[in-house]
């Protein structure tokens, strides 16, 4: 199909000049396009029709995945309702996978890794993304972050939408770009950098020079049709009258007179606190307009109603809306009159992409006064964006006459990932101390601006949260900034997860509160108002996630601690372990299939050994005495077992913490194992990555081995294993394995032949992100396996 009729049945529309050059040419490094042009459609429908219909070199040089990386989310619902009609237009709705990793969707981030072999387009906040790129996903369990890192830097083609309102990510991005030339991937991957306003600073980084950037702009023709009228719509810039025009009422008391009827009045302002004071206001001046707070401080129930209302039609008396920054970028959204606090000139030119986008009006309006304080930004560039205003004051500008304005851009102070930073992250085990890498500074300029996860639970008075109980979905829980969080926090009834002694604990005025956190409060202690969103004030009792049929919150998850084996994953059925473990290996065989990665014959093999012995461990007899009693009374067939219909927990008798995938890479390297080796075909140079890949399975044991502190005494071991203890016999895929003594000298911190350095030795051999993709081939593996899904592709065993 020509990308003209592809575009065309996608939209309804012809493409832009611009955008076909998109399609013929690939997604660019830089993508220089003024706001309400279409970057968006030019880089989901170019990647699209270059994925499925181009030629076969375009087709294997094309990632099988789009990821698209958001300033805001409250543009992530928008966004994906526009992708999803296009898919649907197109007839591709089953055969390409949308998926939101943020929000309210917590079940897509299980789905769009289970379906790593599909061509897919994935959505989420910069924070969410960016976070999975450093090996430190943002609101996902520690166990998560090695798969989201292998598959956001193998096999994806990464697009960061307006990049000026997102320097330090932008840079970070550039920078583990840039880190593939020297640790190749396993699968094509990419970067486009999208904006109207570029500051080449951010792009020319230290490991990533812009010397070979492939930039893709308007060109001639694209001045020409429907986008040169929008081009050519303007709005008249003008100040804003009065002695006190930052004041709320005052702005509240404009905005009621400048409306329009039958149209949408914007009103964009820089903190929450000055959006929740106009919004009040005008509620106190009671327009015939519908009144709109549009802010990122909602629970996403809460913020998908928003989000429908606020693109939905207009009614007869139109409506104003107020808003912070959430809709300077991404955001279809049309106004006749626009009102804005100053800010820096690239935030400024993005607001007024939201005035007369579709050129529908001849006299739209945008109005701007002086706030009463700079912050969140620095007073220089306010008063550079306020000087550029006042020698515009009464000219009609354009989209493009804004953007061509000379403005000095004030200092940029980031923080740039380097080398070792990156092999630093690789390591996802907490720290001793339960302070982990702070990633913050890679991903905002500020760690201020990053938020952490708020949710409201029923607990009983003087009661406190278990840590194995269900988790709130993420429809039910609040971002708050990490600043705000923690000084409201210590004053409630709030808890965090500890992840060194494994369990919630209340916060204090000393808890260390890190972005993506979840905090979990008590629902009597207030603090959410579902008009206004996060409101430390408020004392309302918080109306939590009802219970569904199951008695189980939709969409929850369990905390996956290391001492927690949830071993049943996606099962409802027993299942032998010789049984699970032939199919395990068949998966592995067909994603390899189905992926093709460049991977060399050694590391396929591997991976499908890994595989095939990755649950040897779960022959312990102690093991398949907790799995049997998960599902009591019923006692499930004879044999060897590897799932079970029960659900929760498994508890080991006589084991703390023990982890059943150490067992099994303990076991894979003894002399005792060595028929199985060979049956598996693990030859003398794969073994110690295969044990690697085997211990890491459940992204748990992977560079460091060590025991959850508190779970247990040194008399204990090491995640339920003791130095010397004799395991077996067993009898695992047909073969006998004969008892072996537990070494676990081997997981000592030093030593020629210890864990950690035999690790280290692999990740500097295969590099990170080929590493971690060989963890995700066996884990996906594993999952689709539980899971009792087809082999991907059709493929046959």
């Amino acid at each position: 199909m020509l990308f003209s009729e592809f575009f065309e049945r996608a939209t309804g529309f012809a493409p832009h000049p611009y955008q076909a050059r998109v399609a013929a040419e690939g997604l660019p490094d830089l993508l220089r396009v003024p706001m309400g042009a279409g970057k968006s459609k030019a880089v989901v429908l170019g990647w699209l029709w270059r994925r499925l219909h181009g030629s076969d070199e375009v087709r294997r040089a094309t990632p099988r995945r789009l990821a698209v990386a958001l300033p805001m989310r409250t543009l992530v619902d928008q966004f994906e309702t526009d992708v999803q009609e296009c898919l649907d237009r197109l007839g591709l709705a089953a055969e390409v996978g949308l998926y939101v990793v943020m929000g309210a969707r917590r079940s897509d981030e299980r789905r769009w890794r289970i379906e790593a072999h599909q061509p897919s387009i994935v959505v989420g906040t910069i924070d969410c993304l960016v976070s999975k790129a450093l090996n430190r996903g943002y609101g996902i369990s520690r166990n998560a972050f090695p798969i989201d890192f292998a598959l956001m830097t193998n096999g994806t083609h990464i697009v960061i939408d307006e990049i000026q309102l997102a320097a330090a990510s932008t840079v970070t991005l550039r920078q583990i770009a840039g880190f593939r030339r020297t640790w190749p991937a396993a699968e094509p991957a990419g970067l486009t950098c999208m904006s109207a306003t570029v500051d080449r600073r951010i792009i020319n980084t230290v490991d990533n020079a812009d010397d070979d950037v492939v930039t893709i702009a308007l060109g001639e023709p694209d001045r020409h049709g429907r986008l040169g009228e929008l081009l050519a719509a303007g709005k008249v810039v003008r100040r804003m009258p009065g002695e006190q025009p930052s004041a709320p009422p005052a702005v509240a008391a404009h905005a009621q007179a400048r409306h329009r009827p039958g149209s949408r009045t914007l009103v964009v302002v820089n903190t929450v606190k000055s959006a929740k004071a106009i919004f009040a206001s005008l509620r106190r001046l009671k327009p015939a307009a519908e009144v709109l707070l549009i802010h990122s401080r909602f629970r996403g129930v809460e913020r998908a109603e928003l989000a429908r209302r606020l693109i939905g039609p207009v009614p007869e008396a139109g409506v104003i809306v107020v808003a912070t920054q959430v809709v300077e970028a991404g955001v279809d959204l049309d106004s006749s009159v626009l009102i804005t606090e100053s800010a820096p000139w690239p935030s400024l030119c993005q607001r007024s992409g939201r005035c007369n986008r579709y050129a529908k009006v001849s006299d739209a309006e945008l109005w701007w006064f002086s706030g009463s304080s700079p912050g969140p930004y620095t007073a220089e560039d306010i008063v550079e964006t306020e000087r550029v205003l006042t020698g515009l004051e009464g000219e009609p500008c354009t989209g493009e006459v804004l953007l061509a304005q000379v403005v000095t851009p004030g200092d940029l102070a980031l923080r740039v990932l380097r080398r070792p930073d990156f092999l630093a992250l690789f390591d996802t085990a907490p720290d001793l101390s339960g302070v982990d890498i702070d990633v913050a500074p890679f991903i905002r300029e500020g760690a201020d601006s990053l938020d952490c996860q708020v949710a409201w639970i029923e607990v009983p008075p003087k009661g406190a949260p278990e840590p194995g109980a269900a988790l709130p979905g993420q429809a039910w829980r609040c971002p708050v900034p990490v600043n705000e969080a923690r000084s409201w926090a210590k004053s409630v009834e709030a808890w965090t997860l500890d992840v060194v002694v494994e369990r919630w604990e209340r916060v204090r005025a000393q808890t260390r509160i890190r972005p993506g956190e979840l905090i979990l409060v008590a629902a009597r202690s207030g603090g959410y108002n579902p008009d206004v969103g996060f409101d430390p004030t408020s004392t309302l009792l918080v109306q939590g996630e009802p219970p569904s049929a199951t008695d189980a919150p939709s969409g929850a998850e369990e905390v996956d601690l290391l001492s927690a084996d949830l071993t049943n994953g996606e099962a409802r059925r027993w299942e032998l372990l010789d049984e699970h473990l032939r199919a395990t290996r068949d998966h592995a065989v067909a994603l390899v299939k189905a992926l093709d990665p460049d991977l060399d014959e050694g590391m396929r093999r591997v991976t499908v050994a890994a595989a095939y012995t990755h649950d040897i461990g779960k022959a312990n007899l102690e093991w398949q005495q907790g799995l049997r009693a998960t599902a009591h009374p019923i006692e499930g067939p004879d044999g060897l077992l590897a799932k079970s219909p029960g659900r929760g927990r498994l508890a080991v008798p006589g084991r703390s913490s023990f982890r059943h995938e150490l067992q099994s890479a303990l076991m894979l390297g003894t002399p005792e194992a060595a028929d199985l080796r060979t049956h598996a075909g693990i030859t003398d140079d794969d073994v110690f990555l295969v044990r690697y890949l085997v211990a890491a399975h459940h992204g748990k044991v992977r560079l460091q081995v060590r025991q959850p502190s508190g779970s247990a005494g040194p008399s204990h071991g090491t995640l339920g294993l003791r130095d010397g203890e004799l395991l077996g016999p067993s009898t695992v895929l047909d073969t006998s394995v004969e008892p072996w003594v537990v070494d676990l000298g081997l997981l000592a911190l030093g030593g020629e032949q210890s864990w950690t350095r035999s690790a280290l030795e692999l990740l500097d051999r295969y590099g990170p992100f080929r590493l971690a993709y060989l963890e995700m081939l066996v884990r996906v593996a594993d999952w689709r396996a539980s899971a009792g899904l087809g082999l991907p592709d059709g493929a046959v065993r």
